[in-house]
């Protein structure tokens, strides 16, 4: 939000003249990712938005018309991008570079050379790099364990383990109590 009201926090000059250049790189790279994403993230890192306004998302928005998510989409991308210049080939677009960002940067560079291998002589799409990154997205190891239905004399108990599932036999001890509360005030 703007800030209205109170006196705005003056930046200095050393500060005005790094806001001036980083806003001028965005808008003059509006196409290019890398570019945009490092401007955007030296301003929320600095703060150098608190002249005019109280928080980055505010600014982004008035300035750009920018939501938070697509700004810091740009932000971690470029981060990829910068991960993986070392190897001179990196993402053509914030598209391609999403996937990566999920991953430490080792494993961005290794997922990039296997999307790189997959798309062989054709272009590089960001499915051929959602593929490579989802092999190497550690697997989630304990899946949540399915609701589990018992007849009984009155109906049926189901029994859905949420977060707090302790385990079938104490979740049926509950709905055993329960019932017997009920049927004891009824």
């Amino acid at each position: 939000m703007a800030i209205f009201g109170k006196k705005p926090a003056a930046l200095d000059a050393r500060d005005q003249a790094d806001f001036d250049r980083l806003t001028g790189i965005i808008s003059r790279h509006v196409k290019d990712y890398m570019q945009v994403g490092q401007a955007l993230r030296e301003i929320r890192d600095r703060k150098l938005y608190r002249a005019t306004h109280d928080n980055f998302e505010d600014f982004i928005r008035d300035q750009w018309q920018m939501d938070r998510t697509h700004a810091y989409r740009l932000i971690d991308a470029a981060e990829v991008a910068r991960n993986l210049s070392p190897v001179g080939d990196i993402p053509k677009t914030e598209r391609q570079a999403r996937p990566l960002t999920t991953l430490q940067p080792a494993e961005q560079l290794a997922a990039w050379s296997d999307a790189r291998a997959t798309a062989g002589d054709s272009p590089i799409t960001a499915a051929h790099v959602q593929a490579a990154a989802e092999k190497r997205r550690p697997r989630k190891k304990h899946r949540r364990p399915k609701a589990i239905r018992i007849k009984v004399p009155t109906g049926i108990v189901i029994i859905e383990p949420g977060k707090a599932f302790a385990g079938a036999d104490i979740a049926l001890g509950e709905a055993i109590a329960k019932i017997t509360q009920q049927k004891a005030a009824a």
